[in-house]
């Protein structure tokens, strides 16, 4: 039933959101020449790692620190979170959910982690509980309490969570004009096991 409605939305957004998505492209490619697309690995469902497709936001500079290799284009995107519309892509191909634990780069993955293992026992997803409720703190907080709500979403998963998740996110974004991150604030307390901060 999820797989089923993951492809759904999938399709329909890609309908819905083609032209704006070719229009990013297009823009990038005129500020900044090709590629229009970056995709780094992160590990999905049983720790098999995959592509997650994004819009490129920086020059190939590294030379440069981030913030100077930031594009127009790219500062625009992110602050509205439009660089993530190509994990559309990612949707359908059934890499990833709509609601999940959020995609995690191999290096702050300790497979031989119970937690993690945990973790990865479901596919990650577009839109993830921890950022939902970590919101401004997401990037400030550490890996333990990322970890801690990613295994309690696994715990409670069911459709009515799901939707409760994609809901609330999409009035946090709406709210924060465009960024869950800028939204919001922390929860108080997280009790539950720990496990080690990687971050």
């Amino acid at each position: 039933m999820k797989r089923l409605f993951d492809i759904s939305m999938g399709i329909g957004c890609f309908v819905l959101l083609a032209p704006l998505m070719l229009m990013i492209a297009l823009a990038i490619v005129l500020e900044s020449g090709l590629p229009a697309f970056y995709a780094p690995e992160v590990i999905g469902k049983d720790g098999k790692p995959f592509r997650f497709l994004r819009f490129r936001t920086m020059r190939h500079q590294p030379d440069l620190p981030p913030n100077a290799r930031l594009t127009r284009v790219g500062r625009w995107i992110r602050n509205l979170s439009l660089d993530h519309l190509p994990n559309i892509f990612n949707l359908v191909r059934g890499d990833v959910s709509i609601v999940g634990p959020r995609p995690t780069e191999p290096e702050r993955i300790d497979l031989s982690d119970p937690t993690w293992t945990h973790i990865l026992s479901v596919r990650p997803g577009i839109f993830s509980y921890a950022i939902l409720m970590l919101a401004r703190d997401f990037n400030k907080s550490s890996q333990i309490e990322r970890n801690l709500l990613e295994a309690e979403y696994v715990e409670r998963q069911s459709l009515a969570f799901d939707s409760y998740i994609l809901l609330a996110s999409l009035v946090s974004w709406i709210s924060s004009k465009g960024n869950i991150k800028r939204h919001g604030q922390r929860r108080a307390a997280i009790n539950h096991p720990t496990t080690e901060d990687r971050s």
